[in-house]
């Protein structure tokens, strides 16, 4: 986790100042290293070096390739590429599984789940840099040139343009510090982060969780995979249609209600089964609230303060992670009837706390990447109640964006 928190923090700000691809490609190159290092390695010191630098890895990639994918993509688009990173997220998770069942030497284990990462060191000639991101930093040849790589995979040919920004709706002139002069802004940061804290505190905890709960380990790891991957993939075919706001609201309101109500089963005397499947209930959830909330804060910051932002975000996230353990086992300190749910109440409260601050933010649905103040503002504007709000953007708005969708269908 530390190795996360460092890694998630620092990639932000590089993939800001160096463009998108050259942190997700050193976060390849160090979970290969990492992997295979964990593997042979018989000092306790550099064990723990190694699985730092997977730590810094893991995020590395998972932030930037969020965000390069979001980038590279039209409005319509987007909600595929990110219900596709979730469910490779279930797919690991599951080879996981079977690894662990038929490999119980963990010097091989480590080598059969690090082998599959020497296929990311060709990911530098496969993604292309963010054609936004070299935009915004004046570099508009380059983000043409990607451009006509992305229309001739579609198909299509590129529009005639003086100035490639203007497909892009740039802007050169933000920085990071832009974020502390914009209330909006500002805002939008505190409760995308708290959200992403609690939701880590929540997700990791419930796993750690699963070794407290009654029944065989595996059939209860496996019952968690498959809710897991059902929760990550049913956002696919709401986010479009429902909106980002109200599909994540109302998950993690059910998410925190399901961990809080668990304590009456308990307190009853009920079967174990019954906490067992409040806690499939808020994990299935909470993993519908992860399948949007990366992809909902990628939408709501401009382009040249989006990695920065999101790799804070998903910083202030791995500080739950550090404190999931800890809550998975504060029933075992307290023992008694309450035992197993009580982590699950615990957890639970504060989720139903952001959920309702998550109300404020606007909807994203439908619209463009936000790239300048104007942008910002104007996702400012349609904030609102989700059940009555919905998105009407103007015709020139409608207009870019198919032309968006048309160049950017396709990440290569």
């Amino acid at each position: 986790e530390l190795g996360c928190l460092f890694g998630t923090f620092v990639c932000g700000f590089v993939a800001d100042r160096f463009g998108r691809k050259i942190p997700f490609y050193i976060g390849g190159l160090a979970l290969v290293a990492g992997g295979f290092g964990i593997a042979f390695t018989d000092n306790f010191i550099a064990l723990n070096v190694c699985r730092f630098v997977l730590g810094m890895a893991r995020l590395a990639l998972w932030v930037n390739g969020m965000v390069i994918g979001m980038e590279i993509v039209g409005p319509s688009k987007r909600v595929f590429v990110g219900i596709f990173m979730e469910l490779s997220w279930c797919l690991g998770m599951l080879l996981l599984l079977i690894f662990t069942y038929f490999i119980r030497n963990w010097r091989y284990l480590e080598i059969a789940l690090s082998v599959p990462s020497i296929f990311l060191l060709a990911y530098w000639w496969l993604i292309p840099e963010s054609p936004r991101w070299l935009a915004s930093k004046g570099r508009e040849k380059e983000a043409l040139q990607v451009l006509e790589k992305i229309a001739a995979s579609n198909k299509t040919k590129l529009p005639e343009v003086d100035d490639v920004t203007s497909l892009l709706d740039a802007d050169k002139c933000l920085s990071f510090k832009f974020i502390f002069t914009s209330r909006e802004l500002i805002v939008r940061m505190l409760i995308i982060f708290s959200n992403m804290f609690v939701l880590c505190v929540i997700y990791y905890a419930l796993i750690l969780n699963i070794t407290n709960l009654a029944g065989d380990i595996y059939i209860n790891y496996l019952l968690s995979v498959i809710v897991e991957t059902v929760g990550f993939g049913v956002p696919y075919f709401l986010l479009d249609r429902m909106g980002r706001k109200p599909v994540y609201c109302i998950a993690i309101m059910v998410a925190g209600f399901c961990c809080v109500i668990s304590l009456v089963p308990d307190i009853l005397g009920a079967p174990d089964w019954v906490v067992v499947t409040l806690s499939m209930i808020g994990r299935f959830c909470v993993c519908i609230c992860y399948s949007v909330i990366y992809m909902f804060g990628a939408e709501l910051f401009p382009t040249v303060i989006r990695g920065s932002a999101m790799g804070m975000g998903v910083t202030f996230s791995r500080i739950g992670g550090l404190l999931s353990p800890y809550l998975a086992d504060v029933g075992i300190l307290i023992g008694g009837r309450l035992e197993n749910s009580l982590p699950l109440v615990v957890m639970g409260s504060p989720a139903l706390v952001v959920g309702l601050f998550a109300l404020w933010l606007p909807e994203t649905m439908g619209t463009k990447l936000p790239e300048t103040l104007d942008d910002v503002n104007n996702l400012h504007s349609k904030r609102g109640c989700f059940c009555c709000q919905k998105n009407k953007p103007d015709v020139r708005e409608t207009i870019v964006n198919r032309n968006k969708d048309a160049l950017a269908s396709s990440p290569c």
